[in-house]
């Protein structure tokens, strides 16, 4: 349709002049996008050191959906098991008492499996401090366990075996082998 003003064989241009207000608002744009790509970049640096940041936000999530907002829980936990998967609620218990006896009974239906079963009481702290204790105790004794180191049987260094008997005069008397082998897997050595 044409204007009382135009005339009707009068056709408009399909492309309009370029406002220049266009041009504002595309800069505007860019320097929005350029924010954020500094934003993005400043969070990976702070981030970037700290390779279990996912895990860490996962495994507190993990604490929180544990502790009760009231009363204990009883819950099983196995160090062994991924970050989302370390605790499984057992039972809930309004009473310390009534989670020590809930404990117990747990701890005797899971004897055979390498977690433990433990109460977490309302306050995350006290829940923190528990579970970094439990692995605390786990690492100590997995370092004072006893390592057993194979001899090698085959090598082409010297293996060499000590026995060392006591007889009745109170005397040590050390025994030493040497033995030398070649590495089967790798003769020239």
């Amino acid at each position: 349709m044409s204007s009382p003003n135009q005339p009707a064989d009068n056709t408009k241009s399909v492309v309009k002049e370029k406002n220049p207000h266009n041009y504002r608002k595309v800069g505007f744009s860019m320097i929005a996008v350029s924010v954020s790509l500094v934003l993005i970049a400043l969070l990976v640096w702070s981030v970037g050191d700290n390779y279990h940041f996912a895990s860490d936000i996962m495994a507190a999530q993990e604490m929180d959906a544990m502790t009760p907002k009231q009363g204990f829980n009883v819950i099983y936990f196995d160090e062994g098991q991924p970050v989302g998967g370390k605790f499984k609620l057992l039972d809930h218990a309004g009473t310390i008492e009534q989670a020590h006896e809930l404990q117990e009974k747990y701890a005797k239906q899971n004897e055979a499996e390498k977690g433990q079963v433990i109460v977490f009481d309302a306050t995350i702290d006290d829940n923190n401090k528990l579970v970094e204790d439990l692995r605390a105790a786990a690492l100590a004794n997995a370092q004072a366990a006893p390592k057993a180191i194979p001899t090698p049987t085959t090598s082409a260094q010297p293996v060499i075996t000590v026995n060392a008997t006591a007889n009745k005069t109170n005397q040590t008397t050390i025994t030493l082998r040497e033995s030398v082998g070649i590495n089967a897997s790798n003769p020239s050595k």
